[in-house]
């Protein structure tokens, strides 16, 4: 078990996830099933596309920025 707050090592590392919200649990199972665009943006209130790879099953997440954000 590790605690992870990286959501792509998550991704990387882990075969079962756990998302914790002020102690409790929101969702709990396999990567592909739990981080999802969804969860994601309602958890942690970003925005981020999951790009699922074709030479292996576990999704890499890109975060999506406001470019007015970005050069600020």
């Amino acid at each position: 078990m590790i605690a992870l707050h990286d959501l792509n090592h998550a991704a990387a590392f882990a075969d079962h996830v756990v998302v914790l919200v002020d102690g409790s649990v929101r969702a709990a199972g396999s990567v592909a099933d739990v981080l999802t665009v969804e969860l994601i943006a309602e958890v942690w209130g970003v925005r981020v596309e999951v790009l699922k790879r074709a030479h292996h099953a576990r999704p890499s997440i890109l975060f999506e920025t406001d470019a007015s954000e970005v050069l600020s």
